[in-house]
Protein backbone atom coordinates (compact mmCIF):
# COMPACT_ATOMS: atom_id res chain seq x y z
CA UNK A 1 0.00 0.00 0.00
CA UNK A 2 0.85 3.63 -0.09
CA UNK A 3 1.68 4.02 3.57
CA UNK A 4 3.79 0.87 3.36
CA UNK A 5 5.89 2.68 0.62
CA UNK A 6 6.06 6.35 2.53
CA UNK A 7 7.34 4.66 5.93
CA UNK A 8 9.48 1.68 4.34
CA UNK A 9 12.74 4.24 3.41
CA UNK A 10 12.11 6.46 6.47
CA UNK A 11 12.35 3.11 9.04
CA UNK A 12 15.44 1.74 6.63
CA UNK A 13 17.01 5.49 7.19
CA UNK A 14 16.58 4.94 10.75
CA UNK A 15 17.83 1.36 11.05
CA UNK A 16 21.23 2.45 9.26
CA UNK A 17 21.95 5.41 11.35
CA UNK A 18 21.15 3.47 14.61
CA UNK A 19 23.39 0.38 13.64
CA UNK A 20 26.11 3.35 12.94
CA UNK A 21 25.59 4.64 16.14
CA UNK A 22 25.23 1.09 17.98
CA UNK A 23 22.36 2.01 19.66
CA UNK A 24 21.14 -1.60 20.68
CA UNK A 25 17.78 -0.08 22.14
CA UNK A 26 17.24 1.44 18.97
CA UNK A 27 18.10 -1.55 16.57
CA UNK A 28 15.80 -3.42 18.18
CA UNK A 29 12.83 -1.39 18.18
CA UNK A 30 13.42 -1.05 14.34
CA UNK A 31 13.90 -4.61 13.55
CA UNK A 32 10.80 -5.14 15.57
CA UNK A 33 9.00 -2.31 13.46
CA UNK A 34 10.40 -3.66 9.99
CA UNK A 35 9.12 -7.18 11.12
CA UNK A 36 5.81 -6.00 11.85
CA UNK A 37 5.42 -4.52 8.57
CA UNK A 38 6.66 -7.34 7.33
CA UNK A 39 7.74 -5.54 4.17
CA UNK A 40 9.70 -7.19 1.39
CA UNK A 41 11.91 -4.29 1.19
CA UNK A 42 12.75 -4.53 4.54
CA UNK A 43 14.46 -7.88 4.06
CA UNK A 44 18.39 -6.05 3.02
CA UNK A 45 18.37 -3.83 5.90
CA UNK A 46 17.57 -6.54 8.64
CA UNK A 47 20.06 -8.82 6.34
CA UNK A 48 23.23 -6.27 7.25
CA UNK A 49 22.13 -7.19 11.09
CA UNK A 50 23.04 -10.46 10.60
CA UNK A 51 26.29 -12.19 10.63
CA UNK A 52 27.81 -13.31 7.54
CA UNK A 53 25.86 -10.50 5.63
CA UNK A 54 26.81 -7.28 7.48
CA UNK A 55 29.58 -5.97 9.10
CA UNK A 56 28.02 -4.38 11.82
CA UNK A 57 26.36 -8.00 13.12
CA UNK A 58 29.80 -8.90 14.59
CA UNK A 59 29.66 -5.79 17.12
CA UNK A 60 25.82 -7.32 18.07
CA UNK A 61 24.98 -8.92 21.04
CA UNK A 62 23.02 -12.31 19.95
CA UNK A 63 19.89 -11.06 21.40
CA UNK A 64 19.45 -8.35 18.31
CA UNK A 65 20.33 -11.05 15.46
CA UNK A 66 17.93 -13.33 16.70
CA UNK A 67 14.71 -10.40 17.06
CA UNK A 68 16.36 -10.11 13.34
CA UNK A 69 15.85 -12.90 12.21
CA UNK A 70 12.67 -13.82 14.24
CA UNK A 71 11.12 -10.19 11.86
CA UNK A 72 12.06 -12.04 8.66
CA UNK A 73 9.22 -14.05 9.94
CA UNK A 74 6.16 -12.27 8.46
CA UNK A 75 8.35 -11.22 5.74
CA UNK A 76 8.71 -15.06 4.86
CA UNK A 77 4.93 -15.29 5.04
CA UNK A 78 5.16 -12.92 1.76
CA UNK A 79 7.81 -13.96 -0.17
CA UNK A 80 8.86 -17.56 1.37
CA UNK A 81 11.37 -17.99 -1.32
CA UNK A 82 13.69 -14.92 -0.59
CA UNK A 83 13.63 -15.15 3.40
CA UNK A 84 14.30 -19.11 2.91
CA UNK A 85 17.72 -18.81 0.52
CA UNK A 86 18.35 -15.67 2.28
CA UNK A 87 18.57 -17.30 5.89
CA UNK A 88 19.54 -20.76 5.28
CA UNK A 89 22.20 -20.49 3.13
CA UNK A 90 24.60 -19.68 6.19
CA UNK A 91 26.92 -21.96 8.11
CA UNK A 92 27.82 -19.04 10.45
CA UNK A 93 24.82 -19.18 12.89
CA UNK A 94 25.50 -20.37 16.14
CA UNK A 95 22.93 -22.48 18.43
CA UNK A 96 20.19 -19.71 19.23
CA UNK A 97 20.22 -18.35 15.65
CA UNK A 98 20.33 -21.73 13.81
CA UNK A 99 17.04 -22.62 16.06
CA UNK A 100 15.44 -18.96 15.34
CA UNK A 101 16.26 -19.88 11.72
CA UNK A 102 13.99 -23.31 11.68
CA UNK A 103 11.48 -21.29 13.24
CA UNK A 104 11.62 -18.52 10.39
CA UNK A 105 11.60 -21.23 8.09
CA UNK A 106 8.54 -22.98 9.38
CA UNK A 107 7.16 -19.72 8.26
CA UNK A 108 8.12 -19.80 4.93
CA UNK A 109 7.20 -23.14 4.42
CA UNK A 110 3.67 -22.69 5.67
Amino acid sequence: TENTQLLSPAIHELAAEAIAKADIAEITLLVKVMGNAGHPASLKPIMKILPGFGSAAAALPIRVQVDAILALRSIAKKEPKLVSLATFLSTWAIGKIKVSCLIVYTYSVL
